[in-house]
């Protein structure tokens, strides 16, 4: 992360905290900080002061502007301990611009400091405790919002806007220009400046002298997963008198008298473990999901009900019709498999990674496999993925 990155980062998370605290918080030299050898390991983005009523307590900064891995993790704790060692008036405070639910977990059980700017501060010194819980997923501004209030960036997961980071995920290493974002997403020339600089604020896209590429690949899918909810679709579950293996060989004889068309309106795709079952073999479960678009719909439905002689359930089944919470972008990039349509491995992997059915365990062989392949990622950026 570019220093000025983590300056603005430290500035505004300490401008939370000092509202919160009502007390001064001011710089202090780090050689003033009596750390010994711990200081030779810490990234130090600064030591600032609480100037409290009683004993002032100090507070080491390291920042980040990316997902933090397993790794980060780990060592955030080793550091923590040995400054706890040197200097037991020094808290190690982690600042970052985003901390996913279950990292913020994670600090907290090993009693790490931590703040981010969605207003979540957990701080634990010596005379001090802070917790507050800040913004939840539930607050991140829709297109809708967005539109009437230019103030407020667009969330990149929303369904019209995750078009652009479905392609620039697509072509990992292409420079595009915005023109070109518009013709192949049919997003507006307007939503899209305006989504680009969240993307690039976010480290999601970097912008080159060609135009915008991918950024960190591993940390948009880490957190494009803890706001994803495969329970936000509509499914209809059905009881089916044939294996999964016979339902898919049904649906080629389907797919070869009926024209299938790429719009997501009219397009189907298989999911979840039916669709892992193609993409990277690992788990064979009995149920088979299939997304379906609008416009497709009657005519699975009859199909599901006529010739898999299909019978609707409230609950369980092997089989799911499914229409998708993002259905403008969900059956983005969706391919051809050994003559079946299968979603995009972008898609597979949200649908995956929270699945309640060995879902994580597939999602994770998925990483390793074909997104590792398909997005260039690094041993740190699988390990995101795979929550190692």
């Amino acid at each position: 992360m570019a220093f000025d990155q983590r300056s603005d980062v430290v500035r505004s998370v300490l401008a939370q905290l000092r509202e919160r605290l009502g007390y001064p918080i001011e710089p202090v030299p780090p050689e003033m900080l009596p750390i010994g050898e711990a200081s030779g390991e810490l990234a130090l983005d600064g030591v600032y002061e609480i100037r409290a009523e009683q004993e002032p307590i100090r507070l080491v900064i390291e920042a980040k502007d990316r997902a933090l891995s397993g790794r980060d993790l780990r060592e955030l704790e080793s550091l923590a301990g040995r400054l706890l060692r040197s200097e037991r008036r020094a808290t190690l405070f982690l600042v970052s611009r985003k901390l996913l639910p279950r990292q913020r977990q994670t600090l907290r059980e090993w009693g790490i400091s931590h703040a981010d700017l969605r207003g979540n501060i957990y701080l634990r010194a010596p005379g001090l405790v802070v917790d507050v819980e800040g913004a939840s997923r539930g607050d991140t501004a829709t297109a809708h919002e967005s539109a009437f209030n230019p103030l407020v960036p667009p969330n990149p997961f929303h369904d019209r806007t995750s078009l652009l980071l479905r392609a620039l995920l697509r072509s990992p290493n292409r420079p595009y220009r915005l023109a070109d974002l518009a013709a192949e997403t049919g997003v507006s020339m307007g939503w899209i400046s305006r989504a680009t600089r969240e993307f690039v604020a976010r480290g999601y896209a970097i912008r080159t002298a060609g135009g915008l590429r991918l950024g960190d690949a591993g940390q948009v899918l880490t957190e494009w997963s803890e706001e994803y909810s495969w329970q936000d679709n509509s499914i209809a579950r059905f009881s089916v008198p044939f294996s999964s293996s016979e339902i898919e060989q049904e649906l080629r004889g389907y797919l070869e008298k009926v024209s299938v068309q790429p719009a997501p309106s009219q397009a189907l795709a298989l999911t979840l473990h039916a669709g892992a079952s193609l993409l990277a073999p690992h788990v064979r479960q009995d149920t088979v999901a299939i997304y379906v678009g609008d416009e497709a719909w009657n005519g699975v439905y009859h199909w599901s009900r006529s010739t898999l002689l299909a019978e609707p359930l409230t609950e369980g089944g092997n089989l799911q019709l499914v229409k998708s919470a993002t259905p403008e972008s969900a059956l983005f990039d969706h391919r051809s498999v050994a003559g079946l349509p299968v979603v995009s491995p972008i898609q597979l992997y949200l649908d995956l990674r929270h699945y309640s059915v060995r879902g994580e365990e597939a999602a994770a062989v998925l990483a390793r496999t074909v997104l590792r392949d398909e997005l260039s990622l690094s041993r740190e950026q699988i390990g995101l993925l795979t929550a190692e």
